[in-house]
């Protein structure tokens, strides 16, 4: 799709280079076919641990095409410390079926074999369109078909060294994956908007509204007007936001689209949008258009124009009733294609580079952080976290022990002194017992 090219031509643009290493061990006779260790492209899925030296034991799958369940590792490894699984990425199922079966069978890492030999960049991301990758916890790699069959081919116990020391880009493109009634993500856009300033060209943001589909009106060619919880016949539904309430799913779609229309049309006007969301009592988060409009009004915007484009998406003229948004969306389709192509599954979920952040957004100086590591030349805003992150983790336990030594010595000392003044006070009675007898 044409929106598949742009997210191909953003990568190009916005290039992510993950620097690390994968080489062979033992056997030596397999470590020098090896010399300057094994290509490899990183998963844009799965838990990877940024920086930790990692040694493991290599098993090949079986089945090799991890399509069916594989055999539990614990009986096929022995004396190691990770569990690195070796599977044909044959076309037989798809790969993230593979990485599942690889995580029920205990794998830590899976290496996955090109099904063609093929030209790959070296130590850059590879991305799956699935809703599963999501869910994936193990990293992923994916080797050359020629190296993966030298792996397969060589007998006896394999061991491997893995290390992703960090991934470098000049630009961050992020992405807030999000819904209108959503708490969550408007807290996070409202305490993230500093930062998100402070960096400047550094960072390109969008804001992506995930929706769902009616799955009984896709089998009637999604032609039903009457489901209060979607738009274009069932193509696009999002939950209820309030139960028994008067706000319905249909009414947090159609927010998510005067906030589509709002970003494209002026970016800075929808960030202050998004500041004072909540600002209007009865409204947020649940939007009508009324309440909508009336925060849009108080913020600049030109509310005619986002109106005009929300008709528009669904090829309207007239005004917006059940009927005139039967026809199917533009804007609400370039999301759910986008989100398919990622594997986005829930929300807030914020995208980085086209990797799925994991580490949660609140506080929202972990994000901070992340985007100051990953950044080839960072901005003054990470200057002072950069000091931070210098300080060994001990370093703060070393300060609170020396702290409580500082107390146990002074409160020592107060408590030798008192000592010393009761000495002398009682010397004194006895002195002056005497002198008096």
């Amino acid at each position: 799709s044409t929106w598949g090219m742009v997210l191909k031509l953003v990568l190009v643009l916005c290039p992510i280079v993950v620097c690390g290493y994968l080489r062979v061990i033992e056997p030596p006779e397999l470590r020098e076919a090896f010399p300057n260790g094994i290509n490899y492209s990183l998963g844009a899925f799965g838990e990877v641990i940024f920086g930790r030296q990692i040694f493991g034991g290599l098993v090949k799958a079986d089945p090799i095409n991890g399509c069916n369940p594989i055999l539990p590792l614990d009986y096929k490894v022995e004396n190691h410390e990770w569990d690195i699984l070796l599977i044909r990425d044959d076309p037989d199922c798809d790969t993230l079926v593979k990485v599942a079966n690889a995580e029920l069978a205990g794998a830590d890492i899976v290496i996955l074999i090109e099904s063609e030999e093929s030209i790959k960049t070296q130590d850059r991301l590879f991305y799956v369109q699935s809703n599963l990758s999501n869910n994936m916890k193990i990293p992923a790699l994916r080797i050359t078909k020629a190296d993966g069959e030298i792996l397969l081919n060589t007998q006896g116990f394999i061991r491997l060294e893995f290390q992703i020391q960090k991934i470098v880009s000049k630009r961050i493109d992020y992405q807030l994956w999000m819904l209108s009634s959503s708490d969550p993500s408007i807290n996070f856009l409202q305490e993230f908007r500093d930062y998100h300033e402070n960096f400047g060209k550094h960072v390109k943001f969008a804001p992506l509204f995930l929706t769902s589909f009616c799955y009984g009106c896709s089998l009637t060619g999604f032609t039903q007007i009457n489901n209060p919880d979607c738009v274009s016949g069932g193509r696009y539904c999002a939950i209820d936001p309030d139960g028994p309430g008067p706000a319905t799913g249909r009414d947090v779609i159609l927010e998510n689209l005067r906030q589509i229309c709002l970003f494209e049309q002026d970016q800075k006007k929808w960030w202050a949008y998004i500041s004072v969301y909540d600002s209007l009592p009865n409204c947020a988060p649940h939007m009508d258009q009324t309440c909508s409009f009336n925060l849009m009004t108080s913020v600049g915007v030109d509310v005619g124009t986002v109106s005009d484009c929300v008709k528009m998406s669904f090829g309207l003229k007239g005004d917006i009733g059940a009927l005139s948004i039967l026809p199917d969306n533009y804007l609400l389709k370039r999301n759910q294609e986008m989100a398919e192509q990622i594997g986005i599954d829930k929300t807030p979920t914020l995208v980085v580079n086209r990797i799925i952040y994991r580490e949660g957004l609140n506080p929202v100086d972990n994000v901070l952080q992340f985007f100051c590591k990953i950044l080839e030349d960072s901005p003054p805003i990470c200057d002072n976290l950069y000091i931070r992150k210098q300080r060994p983790p001990y370093f703060w336990y070393l300060l609170a022990i020396g702290f409580l030594i500082c107390l146990l010595f002074v409160a020592s000392y107060i408590s030798m002194r008192q000592k010393k003044r009761n000495s002398y006070t009682n010397e004194y009675y006895v002195i002056d017992d005497a002198e008096t007898n």
